[in-house]
């Protein structure tokens, strides 16, 4: 990571635990652009969505296909989403 983005087109892994008890272990991977990798299919998507905020956009601890951007890529398929949500802080 740079500072507080990811490195473009890499990836990281977190573990969390709690009192020795795993909450989660997670993998995260990023495109050219730091941003989340929300895997949709189907990249002829003519319109997009832009999701910025914290650690729950980002999707902290959980996949890709777990997060708020990948859900609603899911549910309007005309729509590619794009992810700029970072935990620790937000896009800013």
């Amino acid at each position: 990571m740079t500072g507080t983005l990811p490195w473009p087109n890499g990836s990281a892994s977190y573990r969390k635990k709690i009192g020795g008890r795993q909450i989660f272990d997670a993998s995260y991977h990023f495109d050219g652009h730091s941003r989340r990798v929300a895997a949709i299919e189907g990249d002829g998507r003519e319109r997009f969505l832009l999701f910025l905020g914290g650690s729950r956009t980002f999707g902290q601890g959980v996949s890709e296909d777990e997060t708020i951007p990948y859900s609603v890529g899911r549910q309007l398929d005309d729509y590619r989403p794009y992810s700029y949500g970072y935990h620790v802080s937000g896009p800013a």
